[in-house]
């Protein structure tokens, strides 16, 4: 997977998504699920698991129970002469009937649900195959009677014959012990034949073939001549059973062996299916939605959830417009800005799969060639590489890589980390430029007040920020647009127990401007959330009146009701 994915943590969302699969290459189908080539395959990918989640909410679910992935022993029956034995038949069998079921299920909603059906009505009813198969084999492998009347036929014959041999071997045995001691009495099998076990000693009394001794040797394995025709009579049969077994497995063999390609390919639908079953229970559980689907660029995220936060996480509610192209992110750390970085990307990347995502349906993500981000530590000790000669080291390939601005997006968390603040925001404000110049979607998260103010000069650039409760020093991770965010710092340092003295002596070094402007961004994020508090209060006596006006409108229709029957 690329490194960018992994960044974003999409492995770990397919991972999540993967817990859900039944099958082992269904699982892996979905680890490397592929990117849709366009918008037209992802709402054919977004309908395909809208149909599986309808499907298994109101009418049925489907199941692959003894699915397994037996598509090698299958491609090995085009090999001329080679032969599945009867036990892995029998399971080959099994999945054959699932994969019949599978499409006996979808086939009685194939009006209903038209894109599902269309996925699987290529697998074909494979019943006549594992039905030959299941009348023919035990699940052990063993070959059943009923698997032709010969076969039949010649056990019943070995049966009887067996149990006449067993018979005069008995009353043999009882003649011998009314003459001689014998401490052991029972027939055995040696080498395929009856015989019966006597005492060395006792050797002459019976006239026949030894076949073996005991490990002391005082015990000798004879065949008795009285009974010789039989046992030879019994190897016959076994052979010929032996032959009609082969055949048998041969002509189940020779029923599929038309039919390998057709079965291969459905292996693969059946495997698919599982995948999209998987992404369908995963988006079922999350609530996740078909968002709507942007290939100029628009971002549109109503009530988004990370999709591997727990219920009780702050939806994300961001737009940026068409001339809009770079949202800059500042604040404390520890407030949310690299969580919405990644839900972002997330979203980009699961809409790109055809997975939904956890937000609204009238949600507007954008299609993206290219992703381009940079979240966390660059430094890479085997590469010689600072941090920030890491950061310096990517922003260089990303410039020199960006082609088609309009399905790009850029990621940056931190951008100008890690050398002197001074000469970083002077890097950062240049980064900025030429991704606004460029018009590539950008989302960049930064501490330095340099690239905040650089930012207003820019006509497609917004400042942004998540809301910090100051009179509890802890974020509410509620996005602000158009409100940059202030450091907190030393709110946060007095709060964690920093002597005063330090505070005081703290302030002496920032200059009046600076104190002055995190004043003022704490008092226009107070007075925002003064006005969303008063916005909702008037939201709800809103909705308190139109319940009162319909509440009349409904008495006056009754009322004019009632006055026309008296009239």
């Amino acid at each position: 997977m690329q490194a960018y994915k992994v960044s974003l943590e999409f492995d770990r969302v397919l991972e999540a998504i993967a817990v859900y699969a039944k099958t082992e290459p269904g699982r892996k189908m979905l680890l490397n699920i592929s990117d849709c080539a366009g918008e037209d395959e992802i709402a054919r990918r977004f309908a395909l698991v809208n149909d599986i989640r309808f499907l298994a909410s109101y009418d049925s679910r489907i199941y692959f129970d003894n699915l397994e992935d037996y598509r090698d022993n299958v491609r090995k029956l085009k090999i001329e002469g080679y032969f599945i034995e009867p036990a892995l038949l029998y399971k080959l069998a099994q999945s054959l009937s699932t994969m019949t079921e599978i499409r006996s299920v979808v086939f009685k909603h194939q009006q209903k649900y038209r894109v599902l059906w269309d996925f699987v009505k290529g697998i074909p009813s494979f019943k006549n195959i594992y039905s030959e198969v299941f009348r023919a084999i035990e699940p052990d492998g063993a070959v059943r009677d009923e698997a032709s009347p010969k076969l039949a036929a010649i056990r019943r014959e070995i049966s009887s014959l067996m149990s006449k041999v067993q018979s005069k071997l008995k009353e043999l045995i009882n003649k011998i012990k009314e003459r001689s001691q014998m401490p052991q009495d029972y027939v055995t099998i040696r080498e395929g034949r009856f015989v019966i076990p006597l005492p060395s000693s006792l050797q002459d009394r019976v006239k026949g073939i030894i076949h073996d001794y005991s490990q002391s040797r005082s015990t000798v394995f004879v065949e008795p001549l009285s009974i010789m025709g039989e046992n030879n009579k019994l190897r016959e049969l076994k052979e010929s059973e032996a032959a009609e077994i082969s055949r048998i497995i041969s002509a189940l063999n020779e029923l599929m062996r038309p039919e390998v390609n057709t079965i291969i390919s459905s292996f693969y639908v059946s495997f698919q299916l599982d995948m999209y079953c998987a992404v369908a229970a995963f988006a079922a559980s999350k609530n996740c939605e078909n968002v709507k689907v942007s290939m100029e660029g628009e971002l549109e995220i109503i009530n988004g959830r990370h999709p591997l936060l727990t219920e009780g996480a702050v939806p994300l509610n961001l737009k940026i417009t068409s001339e809009q192209h770079i949202l800059l992110l500042s604040g404390p750390n520890a407030g949310g800005k690299t969580v919405l970085l990644k839900t972002i990307g997330l979203f980009c990347l699961m809409v790109k799969a055809g997975i939904p995502v956890p937000a609204d349906p009238s949600s507007v993500i954008p299609y993206m060639d290219k992703i381009f981000v940079d979240i966390g530590d660059s430094q890479s000790i085997a590469a010689n590489l600072s941090t920030f000669s890491g950061h310096i080291k990517f922003l260089a390939f990303m410039v020199s890589q960006i082609k088609n601005p309009e399905r790009t997006l850029v990621l940056l968390d931190e951008l100008g980390s890690g050398s002197a603040p001074n000469y970083s925001s002077a890097i950062a404000c240049a980064i900025m430029w030429h991704l606004a110049e460029m018009k590539v979607r950008s989302i960049i998260t930064t501490h330095f007040a340099g690239v905040v103010n650089y930012a207003y000069s820019l006509p497609n650039a917004i400042n942004g920020s998540l809301e910090f409760d100051v009179k509890n020093l802890r974020p509410t991770y509620r996005l602000l647009m158009g409100v940059p965010g202030a450091s907190y710092a030393i709110h946060i340092a007095k709060n964690y127990g920093l002597q005063s003295f330090i505070i005081n002596k703290a302030k002496q070094f920032l200059d009046d401007s600076e104190l002055k402007y995190e004043q003022l961004i704490s008092e226009l994020i107070t007075y925002s959330a003064g006005l969303k508090s008063n916005m909702q209060k008037i939201e709800g006596e809103l909705k308190n009146v139109e319940k009162i006006e319909a509440s009349l409108t409904e008495r006056e229709a009754k009322f004019n009701k009632t006055r026309d029957e008296i009239e």
